[in-house]
């Protein structure tokens, strides 16, 4: 489904730490681990609102506050500063939602700018089919029309879905139209 589909960003420079090992076409659940990063604008600005929190004005701590949600900082290391713990070091970056891996580009030592892609993750239900259909068909199918397929690589199942699109492409080659099941 390319309409649920995660780009993996870094937020801000940092050097990864340690890179998870997966690869490319691996399985994420929301929350798997992608890579440990330091980061130090996110250190340097945790520090800060550390202590600012124990400054009688409280305007200086909420504008910090504001400054870590305008960094991108995780919102695991801002608790853990606001629990009272030490500003963390190292950054936990984390699969936005659970799917396949189709690109991952960091490994261990790297040195990220911001902005840098990280991994592209595409969510796994639904899924589509795209196919193709012979144009005479084509008028009389319709968005919402139930469909079956039958697919080699399982063997004795029947899927079952809708149409969700006639796509505005055709090919006068084989004189088809595609659909997105």
């Amino acid at each position: 489904n390319d309409r649920d589909v995660a780009i993996v960003q870094a937020k801000q420079d940092g050097i990864v730490e340690r890179a998870a090992r997966r690869a490319v076409g691996d399985i994420v659940q929301r929350g798997d681990l992608l890579v440990e990063l330091r980061a130090p604008e996110w250190t340097a600005a945790l520090s800060e609102y550390a202590v600012l929190r124990s400054q009688p004005d409280t305007d200086l701590a909420a504008a910090s506050r504001r400054r870590l949600s305008m960094l991108g900082t995780p919102a695991d290391a801002i608790a853990t500063v606001e629990a009272g713990g030490a500003s963390p070091t190292i950054f936990a970056i984390r699969a936005p939602i659970g799917g396949a891996i189709t690109s991952l580009d960091v490994r261990n030592g790297m040195s990220l700018a911001m902005g840098a892609a990280l991994a592209s993750i595409n969510a796994i239900s639904p899924v589509w089919l795209e196919v193709s259909v012979p144009q005479s068909l084509a008028g009389s199918l319709q968005r919402g029309d139930p469909v079956t397929a039958r697919i080699a690589a399982f063997p004795g199942e029947i899927l079952s879905g809708k149409i969700e699109a006639l796509l505005p492409a055709a090919s006068a080659s084989t004189r088809t139209v595609e659909l997105r099941v």
